[in-house]
């Protein structure tokens, strides 16, 4: 699992979970709290068999703002800087 802390909430941060199955599968959380009051905020699972092409990353691309990018689409998630939860995303095709 990678993560990486939110640029200006230290308590919000961005996972990339690899999959184990035959084809690479890319889980991709916003994780806020600890202990019992963690939240896992599912941004959705990104695979090469999705239509979307391959994952090529995902990073926080401003101080609320979530950008996954795959080879044939770019999709970004506004955050809530309180709770940490994703709004609707954009999605873009390349």
């Amino acid at each position: 699992m990678d993560r990486k802390p939110g640029p200006e909430q230290p308590g919000h941060v961005l996972a990339v979970t690899e999959l184990v199955t035959l084809d690479p599968v890319h889980r991709i959380q916003v994780l806020t709290g600890s202990g019992w009051s963690a939240r896992h905020w599912d941004l959705g699972l990104w695979g090469e068999g999705d239509g979307r092409g391959y994952f090529r990353g995902a990073e926080w691309s401003g101080p609320n703002q979530v950008t996954v990018t795959s080879e044939k689409e770019v999709v970004v998630f506004t955050v809530d800087p309180v709770s940490g939860r994703p709004g609707e995303p954009v999605a873009t095709r390349r």
